[in-house]
């Protein structure tokens, strides 16, 4: 077996006469660790980039969901114009529910025992872009207060075409105990 060495300045090399974008993929923007928190959210995104946000053991102070809200200037958060829904599934039991107050991320409740967390991750494309509507996909998992594994995932946009440049996650009941979270962008063109 040989081995492949590459000769440096290649890549940008290639990247440049060929075109393509030299930062294609999702870059690291910045991180929040929960303590306690009613929310945690991310502000000043910009124009032009599709947004990651991924969190990871992540607990609430009671047995509850987690949702996220778009917010504009300021931020105002929006609380209405969503169109999207959420499924888990728990065994082997599908459940959907739709939302249209916020994006909901969990259809069932995160437990907050020792062993019951969550992880996931939502993708959202160009938020900032005010000419557009603001269309999310997310998917994770975690223990509910059952103590059974649960699977999901959540589509959908909000229907309001507005320059949506910050999003913040809350749980429906209590705070967030414990958690993660960690913003990553990339260009959208």
């Amino acid at each position: 077996m040989t081995a492949t060495k590459i000769t440096p300045g290649l890549i940008t090399t290639l990247v440049g006469a060929t075109g393509l974008p030299a930062s294609a993929g999702y870059e690291f923007v910045s991180s929040v660790t929960a303590s306690t928190s009613t929310t945690v959210a991310f502000t000043s995104m910009a124009t032009g980039y599709d947004y990651r946000i991924q969190w990871d053991n992540l607990q609430g102070s009671a047995n509850t969901t987690i949702s996220a809200e778009l917010g504009v200037t300021g931020p105002t958060y929006r609380t209405s114009a969503y169109l999207g829904q959420v499924t888990k599934i728990a065994a082997t039991t599908p459940e959907t529910t739709t939302a249209t107050a916020n994006i909901m991320l969990s259809r069932g409740s995160i437990g907050n025992a020792t062993d019951e967390k969550c992880a996931g991750y939502i993708e959202i494309r160009d938020p900032a872009n005010a000419s557009t509507d603001t269309f999310w996909l997310a998917y994770g998992g975690f223990r509910n207060n059952v103590n059974v594994y649960e699977f999901m995932w959540s589509g959908g946009f909000n229907s309001t075409a507005e320059a949506h440049t910050a999003i913040q996650f809350k749980m429906a009941t209590g705070t967030i105990a414990t958690g993660f979270f960690k913003l990553y962008r990339r260009p959208n063109a």
